[in-house]
């Protein structure tokens, strides 16, 4: 197991390699070119991680992730928060909580999207062409490799593609 690292306000923490325990980035915190290789980088409301790469382990966002690379591991976004500028690449995981924002999205072959059509906004590109997620309608999602969407209800999805280890789970009155 790993420490743990605080970034508190106006803080700055750079070219950081993790590969165990957590690094917390606060309030006006801020991660530059942090690596991920195990463990946990968690971005409180308000701080934001920039040109992190993903190996394994999770970064979980509540502020701003800007510049992810999802080599591996898992970039989970949470309510409120928000991911700019994500590529994910085989093996890599995005996952979009309700009330997460997921935009300028490179779905590569092999990556994974894990969602809801009640995320605030996702869209980007996949081997497809365009996908996006706003105001519970979905189009044009590539589901594959552990990615799902959830239909909720009065929600659509159009155009969805369910590839192998993809999941598309539609609720009663989706």
């Amino acid at each position: 197991p790993g420490g743990e690292q605080h970034i508190k306000e106006f803080g700055v923490s750079n070219n950081t390699e993790i590969n165990g325990g957590y690094q917390y980035i606060e309030m006006n915190g801020t991660a530059e070119y942090s690596v991920l290789n195990d463990g946990y980088q968690i971005v409180q409301m308000g701080g934001a991680a920039n040109q992190t790469t993903l190996n394994n382990g999770v970064l979980q966002v509540y502020g701003a992730a800007n510049d992810t690379t999802i080599k591996g591991g898992r970039l989970i976004v949470e309510k409120d928060g928000g991911a700019v500028f994500v590529a994910i690449e085989k093996g890599g995981l995005l996952e979009v909580k309700e009330g997460g924002l997921a935009i300028a999205v490179d779905q590569k072959a092999g990556g994974a999207i894990k969602t809801t059509t009640r995320a605030m906004e996702v869209f980007g590109t996949n081997r497809l062409g365009q996908f996006d997620i706003k105001d519970g309608i979905a189009n044009n999602m590539l589901l594959e490799n552990g990615g799902s969407l959830r239909v909720e209800e009065n929600d659509f999805a159009y155009n969805t593609t369910v590839d192998s280890g993809g999941l598309l789970e539609v609720m009663d009155g989706g």
